[in-house]
């Protein structure tokens, strides 16, 4: 049925200067539909009228729980970043200590925490 009405109705979207947008997951989807798909909304595009968005296997959950996966990912990689410029800063080396700012150098004076 979508890929009929993304067939069937390209000409119309062009004509009424629609656009198509969507969201959602693609994963599901046969290739025919998706092929249809891209090329309707390559074909439409640049066009400035109505903005016709389709949310395709979308849920409201699944979206927020991608995002939450994603931003762990993330999180871990910054915590990973963070953690190796940490320890560089916070107790470097004697050959490395004049490298080191001098707030930084303060703060290896503390104590660390366990």
């Amino acid at each position: 049925m979508l890929r009929h009405f993304l067939v069937v109705e390209r000409a119309e979207l062009m004509e009424q200067d629609v656009r198509l947008t969507m969201i959602g997951r693609r994963e599901g989807l046969p290739r025919d539909v998706l092929h249809q798909l891209d090329r309707t909304r390559e074909e439409t595009a640049d066009n400035a009228g109505l903005n016709l968005c389709l949310a395709i296997n979308y849920g409201g959950r699944t979206e927020l729980a991608d995002a939450a996966r994603q931003v762990a990912r993330h999180a871990g990689k910054i915590r990973m970043a963070v953690t190796v410029s940490c320890s560089r800063a916070y107790a470097p080396s004697d050959d490395e200590a004049h490298h080191v700012p001098a707030r930084a150098r303060v703060l290896t004076d503390r104590p660390r925490r366990r």
